[in-house]
């Protein structure tokens, strides 16, 4: 078993009117080893952020902020099904909150009240398999489904957006010599916005001793 958390807080500030800023970052983490061929582990992370938006180079708003509040929760499970074979599965839920706020006065124009909001929502599984057949070679295959959303709201308009992703990748990776690394690989992603498109790579990797 094992258990590990951080945080930080960070804040600054400047001359010029309403240029502070701040955040906060938290994350934990805790795994366990259920057995010598199989783990699990949780990991939590959350951000908060508040920044005065002091306008552009000409004008001082006085009180324009921009707000967030992120977070995220995530499990892995990870096994050896056979010495030759590493399966893991990454399964994810995050949401990121943002606003702006724009109280009057709002120079150099001195506009009205205004206040934009967006709930964006991301749910992602993950699964990898690393394949070493013998010394030397090493195969992964995967795949990814992600599914997101998004609310965006502000004094004029409303919309909301849900666009879902799938890819598949693989990649080979030959070592004939401790100094001489051989990859390639190919990526295919589908998604609702931007339809289907793959990628393919190839490397040569030399290092010196």
């Amino acid at each position: 078993v094992f258990v590990s958390a951080d945080a930080s807080y960070a804040a600054s500030d400047v001359d010029r009117i309403n240029s502070d800023s701040d955040a906060l970052n938290l994350s934990a983490r805790a795994g366990y080893d259920f057995c010598s061929k199989f783990k699990a582990s949780v990991l939590a992370t959350y951000l908060k952020s508040d920044a005065g938006a002091p306008n552009d180079r000409f004008t001082d708003d006085p009180n324009d902020r921009y707000q967030t509040e992120n977070w995220l929760v995530g499990l892995t499970l990870e096994a050896d099904p056979a010495p030759w074979w590493n399966a893991k599965l990454v399964l994810s839920h995050a949401r990121e909150h943002g606003t702006f706020l724009q109280p009057p006065p709002n120079p150099p124009f001195f506009f009205g009240d205004y206040t934009s909001e967006t709930i964006a929502y991301r749910d992602q599984a993950d699964f990898q398999n690393i394949f070493t057949p013998a010394d030397g070679h090493k195969i992964l295959v995967g795949g990814t489904f992600e599914d997101a959303s998004a609310d965006y709201t502000d004094n004029y308009s409303a919309f909301d957006r849900s666009v879902d992703t799938r890819s598949a990748y693989a990649q080979y990776e030959f070592s004939p010599h401790t100094r001489v690394t051989l990859t390639a690989g190919g990526r295919v992603d589908d998604s609702d916005a931007f339809g289907t498109h793959g990628t393919v790579t190839a490397q040569v990797l030399l290092t010196q001793e």
